[in-house]
């Protein structure tokens, strides 16, 4: 009875997200994700209650979403959070707004190195940063990150990866990985897209010939996709070093 929902926001493999009404704080706008209890499916309803209980410790810094209370009613789980006055990240490239904004993409992107570091720093993991899931405020200066439907407080991943397609990490396809160099790849990954506006391969496996041409010419593939400074090139390729342990870190 306290939420009156208006919209469907976004809807995704983990739940739904709607635009809501809270009718016991002043018809405040909010948004609220519903994800349908599990029949009989543990594992999943473990995951459940992981995201709520991660999302709940991030609280407070001012590049994550909020997570403002949850609840549970015989057929559903509900997250209760911020409501962004602007758009995904996705939507914002599709459109390129930052063609001609450079210091706003240089300035959202360290609240996203920011929100991140806080996250490992609290030995969570996101796996599955995109553009997708980084929401923007209605003047572009706020950036956020949200969706924590598969993270994990587990240093490494074991058995099937987590992630989507074109920003998982080599290692993440193909077994046991350590998650923070993982989450860093990713990160990079939506930076290369920001700035070319292009996505240099489907996926990242052998049998995708675009990452086989980067196999074996190297970062200098990178090239190839648009202008670049010889800054920026020398920056980016740290985040696609195929050993993870050699990866740029977030405090770099």
């Amino acid at each position: 009875d306290r939420f009156r929902f208006e919209a469907l926001l976004a809807c995704g493999s983990f739940g739904s997200v709607y635009r809501a009404v809270d009718t016991y704080r002043n018809n405040e706008l909010v948004a609220i994700k519903v994800q349908k209890k599990p029949e009989a499916r543990f594992h999943v309803a473990q995951r459940q209650q992981e995201e709520t209980c991660i999302h709940a410790a991030l609280y407070g810094h001012p590049n994550i979403v909020s997570l403002w209370g949850a609840y549970e009613t015989p057929g559903g789980v509900y997250h209760h959070m911020d409501l962004s006055d602007g758009i995904d990240l996705h939507d914002a490239l599709k459109q390129k707004i930052f063609a001609d904004r450079p210091g706003l993409l240089k300035r959202g992107f360290g609240q996203i190195i920011s929100a991140l570091a806080y996250m490992h720093g609290k030995r969570f993991y996101h796996r599955d940063i995109k553009p997708e899931n980084i929401l923007l405020s209605a003047d572009l200066r706020t950036w956020r990150l949200c969706d924590f439907g598969l993270a994990t407080p587990d240093d490494w991943t074991r058995g099937k990866g987590a992630g989507s397609g074109f920003y998982r990490s080599p290692e993440s396809l193909v077994g046991e990985y350590d998650n923070g160099p993982a989450d860093v790849w990713s990160l990079g990954m939506t930076l290369l897209y920001l700035v070319t506006g292009r996505k240099p391969w489907a996926k990242a496996t052998p049998d995708d010939k675009l990452y086989s041409l980067f196999l074996e010419s190297g970062p200098k593939f990178f090239l190839v996709l648009g202008d670049m400074t010889a800054e920026f090139f020398q920056f980016i390729r740290r985040f696609f070093e195929l050993d993870p342990k050699k990866r740029i870190t977030l405090r770099e």
